[in-house]
């Protein structure tokens, strides 16, 4: 998953970051934003994977994420929710990236 970030220009941080009762797969800078990446995988394909998301795991990203940006401070360019999807398997999986796939309702205390 880490090569499909790169390809955006994106450098890797973090991986599995637990934090606050929660885990965040990916945590990259692109550019002057901090992105936290959530990778789903689904044989069912990328639909599936997305809908896989659901509100207690982005209020978990949420609280995660905003406990990195507590110990780091907020980045200039600020933060966003990404997703990774991985359809299929063997040969016939797919990658794709959705850059801004959500937003938490988790306050960000800094």
């Amino acid at each position: 998953m880490e090569y499909v970030v790169r390809e955006r220009g994106a450098r890797v941080l973090a991986r599995n970051v637990r934090l606050a009762g929660g885990e965040i797969d990916l945590v990259v800078e692109e550019g002057s934003a901090v992105v936290f990446v959530e990778v789903k995988a689904r044989k069912e394909g990328h639909a599936s994977a997305a809908f896989a998301v659901s509100a207690d795991k982005r209020r978990r990203i949420g609280r995660a994420a905003a406990a990195w940006v507590s110990r780091r401070g907020m980045p200039r360019g600020g933060c966003r929710f990404d997703v990774v999807t991985v359809g299929g398997d063997g040969a016939h999986a797919t990658l794709e990236y959705l850059p801004h796939a959500f937003e938490t309702t988790t306050a960000w205390s800094v």
